[in-house]
C-alpha cells in the first residue's frame, strides 16, 4: 500500500508543476525526451516538504502521520534539488519548500492556461488563470499577479467581456507599476488599448498603444515595438485615417519580418489589406488577404485564419465573386464558433445577411442580421448601432458597408 500511495503522490505532484523540478531558480524538465542537450531532462522525486519521521529534516512532531504522509506535504523537485533540500534544512526551510511549491503550481496553472489561450479555448483559461491568480495571492507574489490578471483580461476580451478585460487589465497595470516592471507595463497596456478599441474608445486606446510603444523602443523589444505599432496602425484606420494608418502598417511589417515571426506577419498583411479595400483597391487588397491567410494557416493560427477569411470574403463580395465570398465567410462563421470569438462571429453573420440581401433574399437577411445584432449587443460591441439601422431600412448597402 505504501508503494501504491508514493506512486499516486509522485503522478499528482508532477503534473501540477508540469513535470518540471519546483525550485525556481531550477525548473529542470523532470520527464520527456533527452533530444536537445542544452535542455537537460533530470528525474524528479517527491521530497517531504516535513520529515516523515524523526529525525529527518524539518520534522514537526505537532502534525499527525496522515498530515505527514500527504500530497500536500510533498514537494516535486529534480534529485539534486531534493538532496541539497535534506542536506541543508537551515536554509531549506519548510517555508521556503512551500512557498516553491506554490509558485510552481501558479506557474504551471499560468502556462496552462496561456497553452489554452493559444489554442482558442478561453474559457478554459479563464479557468486556469483564475487558478494562478488565486495562488499568487496566496504566498503574496505580486508579479505572478499581475500576470494573471494581464492574461485574465486578454481571455475575457477574447470572449467579448469587455469590461471584464478592462478591470482586470487596470489591475494589472497598477501591480507592474508599483513594483517597477517596465516590461509588463508596456504589455498590459497595449492589451488595454485593444479593449478601449473594442469599446470604440479608439483615442483611449490611441493613448495605450503610444505609451506602450515607447516602452517597448525604452526596453529594446523589437517584438513588442512592432506589435504596438500595428495597433497604432488598427487603431488610425478605425478613425478613417489611412494614410497613417497604412505608415505604421509598413514599419510594424519591416520590424516582423526582421525578427522572422511569421504569424504577426500573417496579421500586419491582413492590416495592409484591409487598408487596400478601404482605398478601393480590392484586387490587391484580396490578393494580401490569401497571403496572410496563407501564413495563418502554416503556423496554425486559427483565429487568424478566421480574421483573414472575414476579410476575403468582404474583398470577394465587393468584386462581384458572392460565392466565393460565401465560402469564405461560411469558413470564418466555423472557425469562430470553434474558438469562441463572438465578434469574428457577429461581424461574419452580419456580412452574410448583407449578402443575402445583396442577392435579393430579404427573409435570410433579417434572420442573420438579428442574429448578429443579439452578438454585438451581448458583447457591448458598437457594431450594433449599424445593424439596427439595417434591420429598421434593409436599405441599400451603403449604410456604413461591410463589417470588418
Amino acid at each position: 500500500m505504501r508503494g501504491e500511495f508514493e506512486l499516486k503522490a509522485k503522478e499528482i505532484l508532477a503534473r501540477q508543476v508540469g513535470h518540471r523540478c519546483s525550485n525556481p531558480h531550477c525548473r529542470r524538465p523532470t520527464d520527456g525526451p533527452r533530444t536537445d542537450p542544452a535542455m537537460e531532462v533530470a528525474a524528479g522525486v517527491v521530497a517531504c516538504i516535513v520529515a516523515a519521521s524523526p529525525g529527518g529534516p524539518r520534522y514537526d512532531p505537532t502534525l499527525s502521520r496522515d498530515e505527514r504522509s500527504s500530497v500536500d506535504n510533498g514537494i516535486w523537485l529534480c534529485q539534486e534539488c531534493a538532496r541539497r533540500a535534506d542536506s541543508d534544512e537551515q536554509h531549506y526551510t519548510v517555508d521556503r519548500l512551500r512557498r516553491w511549491k506554490c509558485r510552481a503550481e501558479g506557474a504551471h496553472l499560468a502556462d496552462l492556461g496561456e497553452t489554452y489561450l493559444n489554442r482558442g479555448d478561453a474559457r478554459r483559461a479563464i479557468g486556469a488563470f483564475e487558478q494562478a491568480l488565486a495562488v499568487a495571492r496566496r504566498i503574496g507574489d505580486r508579479g505572478m499577479e499581475g500576470n494573471a490578471l494581464g492574461n485574465l483580461g486578454v481571455a475575457h476580451r477574447r470572449l467579448g467581456r469587455v469590461r471584464q478585460a478592462i478591470e482586470a487589465g487596470e489591475q494589472a497595470l497598477a501591480i507592474a507599476r508599483e513594483i517597477g516592471d517596465r516590461r509588463s507595463e508596456g504589455a498590459h497596456l497595449g492589451n488595454l488599448g485593444l479593449a478601449y478599441r473594442h469599446l470604440g474608445e479608439v483615442r483611449k486606446a490611441i493613448e495605450c498603444h503610444e505609451w506602450a510603444l515607447v516602452i517597448a523602443r525604452e526596453v529594446g523589444d523589437r517584438r513588442s515595438e512592432g506589435v504596438h505599432l500595428g495597433n497604432l496602425g488598427n487603431d488610425c484606420y478605425a478613425l478613417g485615417e489611412l494614410s497613417r494608418a497604412i505608415d505604421h502598417y509598413e514599419q510594424a511589417l519591416e520590424i516582423t519580418r526582421e525578427i522572422g515571426d511569421r504569424r504577426v506577419v500573417g496579421s500586419q498583411l491582413g492590416n495592409l489589406g484591409s487598408a487596400y479595400r478601404d482605398l478601393g483597391e480590392m484586387q490587391k487588397a484580396a490578393e494580401t488577404f490569401e497571403q496572410a491567410l496563407e501564413i495563418a494557416r502554416q503556423v496554425g493560427d486559427r483565429r487568424g485564419e478566421g480574421s483573414r477569411l472575414s476579410n476575403l470574403g468582404n474583398a470577394y463580395f465587393e468584386l462581384g465573386e458572392a460565392q466565393r465570398a460565401v465560402e469564405c465567410y461560411e469558413g470564418a462563421l466555423a472557425i469562430a464558433r470553434e474558438i469562441g470569438d463572438r465578434r469574428i462571429e457577429g461581424n461574419t453573420l452580419a456580412n452574410l445577411g448583407l449578402l443575402a440581401r445583396e442577392l435579393g433574399e430579404m427573409p435570410r437577411a433579417r434572420r442573420l442580421f438579428h442574429r448578429a445584432l443579439r452578438i454585438f449587443e451581448d458583447i457591448e460591441h458598437p457594431s450594433a448601432v449599424r445593424v439596427r439601422l439595417w434591420l429598421v431600412e434593409l436599405g441599400p448597402i451603403g449604410i456604413g458597408g461591410l463589417l470588418h
